[in-house]
């Protein structure tokens, strides 16, 4: 199953657990910036870093979620804590 993923790092479980998972592949990680103290991304640009998955913390637009849908073949959008509308 091909996935994107949009979170922070409060819900970055979520994330190890899916990259653990060798059915599932992590097509892109989208975050947003946070304040650093409550809002951070430091722990799942690693997980990005050590797994070479894309990250961005630019806010996706809905013309680029339906081309990267179309293009990668993706299955499932998976939200843990994005900080903008999808």
């Amino acid at each position: 199953m091909n996935i994107f993923y949009f979170g922070y790092d409060l819900f970055a479980p979520c994330l190890k657990e899916l990259v653990s998972n060798p059915e599932i592949k992590v097509l892109k990680v989208y975050s947003f910036k946070g304040d650093g103290y409550f809002d951070k991304n430091d722990e799942i640009r690693k997980i990005c870093a050590v797994k070479n998955i894309p990250f961005t913390e630019e806010k996706i637009t809905k013309d680029e979620l339906l081309f990267q849908f179309s293009q990668n073949e993706c299955d499932l959008a998976f939200c843990a804590g994005y900080a903008f509308r999808i």
